[in-house]
Order: structure tokens, then C-alpha cells, then sequence
């Protein structure tokens, strides 16, 4: 039996979305939510948290067909989104936005859809993410 180097073949994808890919940030924020008592209805607050990753990712319109098309039929997915393919190996977790260019010229929000990734044996080779559009720049509650 043939034994295959994962670890390549995400090089080899992190290669691609580094020589054709775009430049974009990733901020990572802490989520709190105001008051004592923590109820439902108060204020979110976003406080930025951890070191801001740069990285290079393909930025791409959505389809309309395939996963992105039923993610739009099912009014999860908005036709203005964008999706951004990643290496499997980046930290996508949490509340995040992400600034496409350098320096960016337009951020985004993740749409939180749950884990999209390509797994190969186990190992996540690349990631999708689905992105929103911020018109002021910023989070609610940044």
C-alpha cells in the first residue's frame, strides 16, 4: 500500500492560494456581552483579541449552483456574498473579519454557517468561508 504525504498535497494547495490568491487579514475578536447579569438582550461588545494573521486567499463571487446555490435557495447565503478559499491549516474559528487587500479596501464578515473544509485522511486541506459585505468597516459591537 502507497503511503500519501498530506502535508504535501496542503503545500501544494497553499502554494496556489499563495501565488493566485489575494492579500487579506484576519482579526480575531472576544465577544462579551454587557451588564452583570449577562441576559439575552444586552449589548454585544467586540473586543479585538490576539494577533491580526495575514495571509493570502482566493476571493471569489458566489455561483449560484452547487453548495452555494443551496445555501441561497435556503436564504442562508445572500446573492452580494463572497466566498474565500484559505489553506486548511488557518485558524478560521470564532468571531472574525477579514480586510481583502493591502491594505484592504473592503472588510467582511464570516457567515456563520458552520465548518466548510476539504478533508483529505482527516487533515483539512483548504477552507471555505462565506463573507458579508461590511459597509461602515465594522462588526456590530466593535
Amino acid at each position: 500500500m502507497a503511503t500519501t504525504n498530506f502535508s504535501g498535497l496542503r503545500t501544494e494547495v497553499t502554494n496556489i492560494v499563495g501565488n493566485l490568491g489575494t492579500a487579506c487579514i484576519i482579526k480575531y475578536y472576544t465577544r462579551t456581552i454587557g451588564g452583570g447579569g449577562s441576559y439575552y438582550d444586552d449589548d454585544v461588545s467586540l473586543v479585538l483579541s490576539g494577533t491580526s494573521q495575514w495571509t493570502s486567499g482566493l476571493f471569489a463571487s458566489l455561483k449560484g449552483k452547487g453548495r452555494d446555490g443551496l445555501l441561497m435557495d435556503r436564504g442562508v447565503l445572500l446573492e452580494d456574498d463572497s466566498k474565500l478559499i484559505l489553506p486548511g491549516n488557518f485558524d478560521t474559528s470564532g468571531t472574525i473579519k477579514i480586510g481583502i487587500g493591502s491594505p484592504p479596501a473592503r472588510h467582511y464578515g464570516n457567515v456563520q454557517i458552520g465548518p466548510l473544509h476539504e478533508n483529505y485522511n482527516e487533515s483539512a486541506v483548504y477552507k471555505v468561508l462565506y463573507l458579508r459585505y461590511l459597509p461602515t468597516g465594522s462588526l456590530t459591537g466593535e
